[in-house]
């Protein structure tokens, strides 16, 4: 899968999110959290024909939440391709709001040592709140990705498996995306030079 199909699969997933009303499947657009939003995405994969997976345990074993003893990690959602054997796959971690640094820079981690995959991506979410201002607005845009960027700071790049990078964030407010893509995990120079979008 290269770039211009995942965005067009990632861009599809946020208009649906903040647009699109399913039949069946009820989303609470003033929440939109991130099962919800998972949950799109991997029905706009079934559509294309795409193979994935939800909470797919990692190759590579982690310490997790303080626990002595290593063990596999799991990820949100796993691209696989249009059959699971057509080349590495691709991992999506789902954000939402202000998250600490420590939860951003623990998925950076598994990302970067995860030795089976072909690019790693954050989809992250900026739900909309009620009569915010744009000032306030653009404030909490710029935040999160300097939060991403602190929490890439946290990551031991010796121990780096070679992937490409997007990061992807919907502004519920502005209906707007900002998509941001790397060639390489392991040496992101600036998570400040992706474009913000309008979503039509």
């Amino acid at each position: 899968m290269n770039f211009n199909i995942l965005n067009e699969i990632f861009v599809l997933t946020a208009r649906r999110s903040i647009k699109r009303q399913y039949r069946y499947f009820i989303l609470d657009r003033t929440r939109l959290s991130e099962p919800e939003i998972r949950h799109v995405m991997a029905r706009i994969l079934e559509e294309k024909k795409f193979c994935y997976g939800i909470e797919i345990a990692t190759k590579k074993k982690h310490k997790i939440s303080g626990d002595t003893m290593e063990r596999s990690a799991l990820t949100d959602l796993v691209i696989y391709g249009k059959n699971k054997l057509s080349g590495s796959p691709i991992w999506v971690e789902f954000k939402r709001g202000q998250p600490e640094i420590g939860k951003i820079a623990k998925d950076f981690i598994k990302m970067t040592k995860e030795p089976s995959i072909n690019g790693a991506c954050f989809f992250h979410v900026l739900p909309k709140i009620n009569s915010i201002e744009k000032k306030s607005n653009d404030r909490a845009k710029k935040a999160v990705i300097k939060k991403y960027s602190d929490a890439y700071e946290l990551v031991d790049k010796d121990k780096c498996d070679k992937k490409w990078f997007v990061l992807f964030i919907l502004d519920s407010n502005s209906k707007q995306y900002y998509f941001l893509q790397k060639n390489d995990i392991c040496n992101i120079d600036s998570f400040d030079d992706g474009q913000w979008m309008d979503l039509k």
